[in-house]
């Protein structure tokens, strides 16, 4: 009988040793592989409700805090561990998990939907957002619809925001170039009028015609970015209000000079110069343009309809920004007169540099779209 104990015992204490000495238990095994098999069957239906994957060494290790397995793509703020820290939530998940019950795709602290809301402020000619997933985050990233792309950049980079104010759109993209080469027209040529003797009855006209390119250079910029119905219509008032003041200021700079080729003891004829005959040719352009552009808006009945009226949008855009080059030719051509060489002496390279900056601000940001020419079109043919 001792030697039945002196066997059994160590044989006992053997067997009986606790499973971080050697051997794992068979109750560790089966919640290991049942664990697993728990993990494996229901992770399709997390991954529906935007869960990115729960890991099975939290749950093999037999943390009771949800948290520390389960990981959503959302912003700390909220993270799913400021809710399902309490071993009860945890308890009635795995539950859940293991009953297969359609009621986990409910569960009040998951997402009820997945689907993007709908941008009632899309361009034109879109129906939805183009959209893309983070590899880094799974979270889905909007980007601009292809319509939105300016001449030169991306999609969106000169397209105005619905949120943002209508005056953002002056400096928006490379809006800022081209106020930095109005303003800088203005001062040169501003600066050499008031630096010498004033003429009534011909000061004013320099003043006046730069003063109204400085505002066709705003009208322009202001609706340029507009997409949505709300921001165009208030680019449309913007624009026609500007296009007004700048005609008025054209129109005074116009009547000054007239008064003079009038009222001068030495007349000279009015077409003596380049800068007289692309003035004339410019004020005509103008005044069509504004025509066109105050009927198309106020008065479509005159093109046969709204329809009618919008399809000719694009040849008011395209003119308009052909009649703004002869505008900017015609300041250039000013430096070649006899007035300017022989009094104002205003350096023909300072008028050029503000062009080209105007240029530079105003043309990357044109939209073909607007012009009626889709981006695949222009390059196949």
């Amino acid at each position: 009988m001792s030697r039945f104990r002196q066997i059994s015992e160590p044989a006992l204490a053997r067997n009986s040793r606790p499973p971080s000495a050697g051997g794992i238990p068979r109750e560790t095994s089966i919640l290991f592989l049942s664990r697993l098999f728990l993990i494996s069957s229901s992770s399709y239906f997390f991954s529906l409700r935007g869960i990115s994957y729960i890991s099975p060494f939290a749950l093999v290790a037999g943390r009771d805090d949800i948290s520390s397995f389960i990981r959503l793509d959302y912003p700390s703020s909220h993270h799913p561990s400021e809710h399902l820290s309490s071993r009860h939530n945890f308890q009635q998940t795995r539950s859940n998990l293991s009953s297969g019950s359609s009621n986990l795709l409910d569960h009040p602290l998951l997402p009820t939907s997945t689907t993007p809301p709908i941008d009632n402020h899309l361009p034109p000619h879109t129906t939805h957002k183009t959209t893309t997933m983070s590899s880094a985050t799974g979270i889905p990233s909007s980007q601009p619809p292809p319509e939105t792309e300016p001449l030169l950049g991306r999609p969106g980079d000169a397209t105005q925001s619905p949120s943002s104010p209508l005056i953002s759109n002056l400096w928006l993209g490379t809006g800022w170039i081209a106020l930095a080469g109005g303003l800088l027209l203005v001062a040169v040529i501003w600066a050499g009028v008031f630096l010498h003797p004033l003429l009534p009855l011909f000061s004013p006209h320099p003043l006046l015609q730069s003063a109204g390119l400085l505002t066709s250079t705003l009208a322009i910029l202001v609706l340029q970015p507009t997409w949505s119905p709300e921001t165009k219509r208030r680019g449309q008032y913007a624009h026609a209000a500007l296009n007004l003041l700048s005609f008025l200021i054209y129109g005074s700079g116009v009547g000054v000079i007239l008064v003079n080729k009038h009222k001068s003891s030495d007349p000279h004829p009015h077409f003596h110069s380049a800068h007289g005959y692309m003035g004339v040719i410019s004020a005509a352009l103008l005044v069509a343009q504004y025509a066109v552009g105050i009927a198309m808006w106020a008065v479509p009945g005159v093109f046969g309809g709204e329809e009618r009226a919008m399809r000719v949008w694009k040849y008011h855009r395209m003119s308009g920004y052909v009649i703004y080059l002869l505008l900017l030719a015609t300041v250039v051509a000013a430096t070649y007169t006899p007035y300017n060489e022989n009094v104002l002496d205003i350096k023909t390279w300072s008028v050029v540099v503000a062009g080209v900056l105007i240029v530079v601000g105003v043309y990357p940001r044109v939209s073909l779209a607007k012009l009626g020419i889709r981006r695949g079109e222009s390059a196949s043919s």
